[in-house]
């Protein structure tokens, strides 16, 4: 089935359409695609390619394939009388739809609403509900882009009808989110805040993140524009934070639009003109007219505010351009009369329906008949064979009882094996369990360079992608069990990673990384960290990408150099920030913004020296932490959403400030008691690994 997310045109204020792609997946579709040896196949294919990619210059040929087959295969049929035309007539509606969603985003919609309404036709004929709410739904968004308001309002509540009829609590919720839009701008506030918050329940009860940031977006405009800024300004950056997190670009311009338009109003044009640069280039990239339109016309204000009238008049020659390209009047008319003509065809062919069915139950009848007389016939012979049968059965029956007994043994055999085959595989994870912590960092080697020091591991799994890791040199164990000496000082290194993924993927990373660490310092001497990480990372991808993995780690590697009585700390960091806590306040250390291995970037790590006080407390932390859901329930309005709340980074920061003057031990005891807390009863989301220490 075809994402949804592209059958969904009118969203709120703006469209959004997208969620996660990921590319290894669509590179091994493409390889079945290419092997498929029949068409159902084939379609199911193209359907979950479309699924997971997100580049609109690229989904579009996938469903021109769709089609190209399915009306290959429905040249002559009229109705539906199989499955298997049923199949096909579903995936030329849904290939419809998706034209009629390129043909709108292009303001194109004479040539949306009949790619509508001939997908609407032939959902007619398969009585499909659901998708004839979705058709409703974005024939509803091509008369609200055209301020056609009665009738959006019209075919909303046509799609939440059928909604509710269906039961369907996630397409409730977006028909809420629609509806509150359309009343928004009509300006009457209240309906809109009403249906602005039905859908935010059902969208947050269902985890539809993508509805969820829709109706952020709508609710910070309904404040804003209500005057209640710090609200609004605050259901914004929730909004693009979740649009960011599921890389919904549509979503991401949208919002950053109307963060400009705030600041405009506030007269801060410095940040109004910097949202409104970021998603112009967005907008551009996607080629979505409404978009850039709004988006110029907020340029061109800030720019003209500002005094700087030449881009005042580029950005209005701009607006000007896409709002007579969407706002034309013939555009509007045509689409009313193309309406008017789908109504007129869409009662033909229910006519055509029933008097086919009408046709179709009378060959039935005859049919039947047939088979009644022909039914006669055999109920005397089979009478005639009756005895014969019986006698046989008695027989077969005594056979097949002990069949079933040897049966029964073979099965209780099968899961005996099963069960002990479990149980090995248990057994050797544990074992892997024990292989990895004995590569961790000892507590000899920890308690004699860094005393006072804290651990708070928490793998998801039995083994865990998170490690951390020391080792030393001039004369002190490591915990690979290296022995380098220098005459003038001693060298201790501490890491904290995240290997890509948890659980065995994650541990069997885990144990390449902590391979190539020591390989580093014992076989190849290198002592800076950001040249230990590089030597990793180029080992990784000697060992790992060869076939296009991109897997490595994010991590932090520090190393303190004692000398005497002196202590100097320098530290490489990979997408994580080292936090210190230094006079009762915590300050994030910088980072390079890549991982270690293969990435965007292959730049050398950067070596960042630290200057640390006595009673300075230093920590370092994998995402788990900070990613983990949970909380006590959220409250908007008088609607619970229930849990599903990332504990986040500021917070975790501000935990370790608060605990950063107690005993080491008591920190961990805190940490551990506020993230079991935290987490509640939900499943723990990835491997947890925080350590702190002072020197």
């Amino acid at each position: 089935m075809m994402r949804e997310a592209k059958r969904i045109l009118y969203l709120s204020i703006l469209i959004l359409n997208s969620y996660f792609c990921f590319g290894q997946k669509s590179d091994s579709l493409l390889r079945v695609l290419k092997n498929a040896s029949h068409d159902t196949t084939r379609l199911r294919i193209l359907n979950a390619l479309i699924d997971v990619e997100n580049d609109d210059k690229i989904w579009p040929r996938y469903n021109e394939q769709i089609i190209q087959i399915t009306e290959s295969h429905l040249k002559s049929i009229i109705a539906p009388k199989t499955h298997l035309d049923t199949f096909y007539f579903i995936n030329l509606s849904n290939g419809l739809v998706n034209k009629g969603f390129v043909a709108h985003n292009k303001g194109d919609y004479k040539t949306a609403v009949s790619y509508y309404q001939q997908a609407l036709a032939l959902e007619v004929k398969t009585n499909d509900q659901e998708n004839i709410a979705l058709v409703y739904n974005n024939m509803a968004g091509v008369y609200t882009d055209q301020k056609l308001f009665n009738e959006a309002i019209e075919f909303f509540k046509k799609s939440l009808d059928i909604r509710l009829t269906l039961k369907s609590e996630s397409g409730v919720g977006q028909s809420y989110s629609n509806l509150g839009s359309i009343y928004n701008e009509m300006n009457d506030t209240a309906m809109a805040r009403v249906y602005y918050f039905k859908s935010l329940e059902f969208s947050i009860k269902h985890n539809d993140l993508l509805h969820t940031a829709i109706t952020y977006n709508s609710l910070g405009s309904l404040f804003v524009n209500q005057g209640d800024h710090k609200r609004g300004l605050d259901f914004y950056n929730k909004s693009l934070d979740l649009n960011e997190k599921i890389n919904n670009k549509r979503g991401v311009c949208a919002v950053l639009g109307n963060i400009s338009s705030y600041f405009f109003k506030q007269k801060e044009y410095t940040e109004a003109r910097y949202n409104a640069l970021k998603g112009m280039k967005i907008a551009k990239e996607i080629g979505f007219p409404s978009h850039i339109k709004a988006l110029a016309q907020t340029l061109y204000s800030i720019e003209e505010s500002t005094g700087n009238t030449a881009n005042a008049l580029q950005y209005f020659k701009l607006y000007i351009n896409m709002r007579d390209s969407i706002n034309s009047v013939e555009n509007s008319k045509a689409t009313l009369k193309v309406q008017m003509q789908f109504e007129y065809d869409k009662q033909k062919a229910i006519d055509e329906a029933v008097h086919n069915k009408e046709l179709l139950l009378s060959a039935e009848r005859e049919q039947k008949q047939k088979l009644t007389s022909i039914a006669i016939g055999v109920v005397l012979l089979l009478m005639m064979v009756f005895a014969i049968f019986i006698y046989n059965r008695l027989q077969v029956t005594n056979k097949q009882k002990k069949i079933i007994e040897e049966q029964k043994y073979l099965v209780e055999e099968k899961s005996y094996i099963i069960e002990e085959k479990q149980k090995e595989i248990i057994d050797s994870i544990n074992y892997a369990r024990r292989i990895q912590n004995t590569l961790l960092a000892n507590e000899t080697l920890l308690n004699e360079y860094i005393p006072e020091h804290f651990i708070f591991f928490k793998p998801k799994d039995i083994v865990s992608g998170d490690f951390y890791w020391a080792s030393s040199i001039g004369g002190k164990q490591s915990s690979g069990n290296a022995q380098l000496t220098t005459p003038t000082s001693e060298l201790f290194y501490l890491a904290v990673c995240d290997s890509t993924g948890h659980g065995v993927p994650g541990a069997f990373m885990s144990l390449l990384n902590i391979s190539f660490m020591n390989e580093a310092i014992n076989e190849k001497n290198i002592k800076e960290p950001h040249e230990i990480l590089n030597h990793v990372r180029k080992r990784l991808i000697e060992e790992v990408s060869r076939d296009g993995g991109q897997d490595g780690m994010d991590g932090i590697l520090m190393c303190i150099q004692k000398k005497g009585d002196k202590a100097t700390l320098t530290y490489a960091a990979a997408n994580n920030h080292p936090i210190i806590v230094s006079g009762g306040k915590a300050h994030e250390l910088g980072k390079d913004k890549m991982p270690v291995g293969k990435g965007e970037k292959n730049e050398s790590f950067t070596l960042r020296t630290l200057e640390v006080k006595n009673a300075d407390t230093i920590y370092l932390y994998t995402d788990g932490f900070a990613d983990q859901f949970g909380g006590e329930k959220a409250r908007l309005n008088g609607f619970s959403f229930g849990q599903g709340k990332k504990f986040k980074y500021k917070a975790l920061n501000t935990l370790l400030e608060s605990n950063s003057h107690l005993a080491m031990h008591e920190q961990k005891q805190r940490l551990e008691n506020t993230f079991d807390s935290w987490r509640g009863q939900l499943e723990q989301v990835d491997d947890v690994c925080v350590i702190g220490f002072r020197l």
